[in-house]
């Protein structure tokens, strides 16, 4: 298990952690706010609640390590749409996380973002023409029906890391955008209601999802060095 302390944090660094929820034990809640017990007790399921609480203890690990403080001082603030940020510091951070897994990307002083999903066999024609640009759609609609589960939830987790590395939210639609639709490592924003200059702002990362999932990291353009870790 890597330890969060022994990371070099540089300002070209980009750390990825892949964080595996119901490998622990029952996680502690201590080091979390009053706000974030008060979430992870609203969950009906105790799995649910047990992998919100490990995520949390998690990231509060990995930004009091970056931060060098104690986790459970860090302080979070939210953007009006709703992305966590911290204070004062260059350090951008970001979470996502589905099922038995959570993804914590850092950065130093620019933007990030990143998504996981669960590769689920379900209605993806349906959920692509809803949420996804004509020629996004055209590409899965084309995909044999062994590819068309990659394919969807590749372009579907570039979108939404994108939206969270904007800070976004809800107030801009999945299709007023697109996004490349080729594996990594030609993953790419193509077009944006925002204009060309958006196009330039980004990159996107390859990252290694776990088994049958799908991942998406994207980060504001300039010199990486990607480093990933597991917690």
């Amino acid at each position: 298990m890597d330890k969060t302390a022994d990371v070099r944090f540089e300002h070209s660094s980009v750390l990825l952690w892949t964080i595996p929820l119901d490998a622990s034990g029952v996680p502690g809640s201590e080091i979390l706010s009053e706000d974030e017990r008060q979430r992870a007790a609203r969950f009906h399921f105790d799995i649910h609640r047990h992998r919100f609480i490990t995520a949390r203890t998690a990231l509060r690990r990995i930004l009091g390590s970056c931060l060098d403080t104690a986790p459970a001082s860090v302080v979070f603030h939210y953007s009006p749409g709703g992305k966590p940020f911290l204070a004062g510091s260059p350090i951008r951070f970001n979470l996502s996380h589905s099922d038995a897994y959570a993804l914590v990307a850092v950065a130093f002083g620019r933007d990030v973002g990143v998504d996981l999903e669960q590769i689920r066999h379900q209605d993806l024609l349906s959920l692509a023409a809803r949420f996804f640009t004509p020629s996004e759609y055209a590409a899965v609609a084309s995909a044999s029906g062994a590819q068309r589960p990659s394919l969807f939830y590749r372009v579907w987790t570039r979108k939404e890391a994108y939206l969270k590395a904007c800070g976004a939210g809800l107030s801009l639609a999945l299709d007023s955008f697109s996004v490349s639709t080729a594996p990594d490592p030609d993953a790419s924003l193509l077009t944006s209601s925002s204009g060309p200059d958006e196009l330039a702002r980004w990159q996107f990362l390859p990252i290694q999802a776990p088994p049958d999932f799908a991942a998406a990291l994207v980060v504001e353009r300039g010199p990486v060095q990607l480093s990933m870790h597991t917690l």
